[in-house]
């Protein structure tokens, strides 16, 4: 990266240039740590607080980046050619307000800058879609981390899926997947007994019940495969003993499921619709607040609380 030395910004005091950088947009920040390496140290010291809510990687590279103190969200996009497998040279570079609709083209940045400003900093969400077959996934997992929460797409190919699930999980603590890429359902359920904090997936009865996760989700988009009887099956086993880890389990049940037939055989109590009640977690923003439901008990007094929402049928587990 050459030097600068006629960029009109570098006659100011460096504690004029690092104020007056901290009140810059991140993509205009970005833009001037472009320029040389005395830029990017300056804009570096700015501290910025910007983060990076989620990078999908399809036919380019959408990285999505937010402010804590701004609603609005930006992002970049790195288009690369098809015989490009190793991120080396993007075609060309699009950067956008996601509030104001404004786009310019970027004619020089390096996709490594970007997360350069992000060290020691996971950000929330990489997606793969469609297209993204065309990376080396070696040099995907060497450029873009590290993230929390990993998410799949049924649009990426089966072989493309598996490469990802077996190299990619084990640096994740949530895992959204769409599709069993796996011709046998038990060479998925080996990724269901990891500890993963958060699981996605279209779950069956032996797949909960083998699950490790504290909260497990079937794909919103898609009614749950479980039947009110099998539901009634997996609180029963809970109420035994079952699924010790689980503290959140939401289902995209049917509207008119029969909430008698899930809970039949179950001793509960029922809470009438208008009365509060907050699920304290380990932390404080962590707390939920439900209305209603329906309250069953583990033979060691633990606590579940079962209601309906527009997600479908909500579980929490609380002391």
């Amino acid at each position: 990266m050459a030097a600068a030395p006629s960029f009109p910004l570098y006659r100011l005091p460096a504690k004029v240039i690092v104020h007056l950088i901290r009140i810059l947009k991140f993509q205009e920040m970005i833009a001037i740590a472009s320029l040389s390496q005395k830029s990017k140290s300056l804009c570096k010291a700015a501290n910025h607080k910007a983060r990076i809510a989620r990078v999908s990687i399809c036919r380019f590279i959408h990285i999505l980046v937010a402010r804590d103190f701004d609603t609005d969200r930006f992002y970049f996009r790195f288009h690369y050619g098809p015989e490009d497998t190793q991120l080396a040279t993007p075609t060309y570079i699009r950067v956008g307000s996601m509030r104001q609709g404004k786009t310019m083209e970027c004619r020089s940045l390096e996709i490594d800058l970007i997360f350069e400003f992000f060290e020691r900093r996971s950000f929330r969400s990489l997606v793969f879609r469609q297209g993204c077959e065309q990376l080396d996934l070696g040099v995907v997992k060497q450029k873009l981390r590290p993230f929390e929460r990993l998410e799949i797409s049924h649009e990426v190919n089966n072989e493309y899926s598996k490469k990802i699930l077996t190299e990619m999980v084990k640096d994740a603590n949530t895992l959204l997947c769409s599709i069993n890429p796996y011709r046998n359902p038990e060479d998925f359920q080996k990724f269901l007994v990891q500890n993963l904090q958060e699981f996605e997936w279209n779950f069956t009865l032996d797949d909960l019940l083998i699950c490790n996760s504290s909260m497990v989700y079937n794909n919103l988009l898609i009614r749950t495969n479980l039947s009110e009887k099998k539901i009634n099956r997996f609180l029963k086993l809970w109420r035994n003993g079952a699924n010790r880890n689980l503290k959140t389990m939401i289902l995209a049940v049917e509207e008119n499921s029969n909430v008698l037939e899930i809970l039949r055989g179950l001793s509960y109590r029922e809470f009438p619709n208008g009365q509060k009640r907050i699920v304290e977690r380990a932390y404080p923003d962590e707390n939920r607040e439900i209305f209603g439901g329906f309250e069953i008990c583990r033979v060691d007094g633990t606590k579940g609380t079962i209601f309906f929402d527009a997600r479908g049928m909500v579980f929490y587990v609380w002391s």
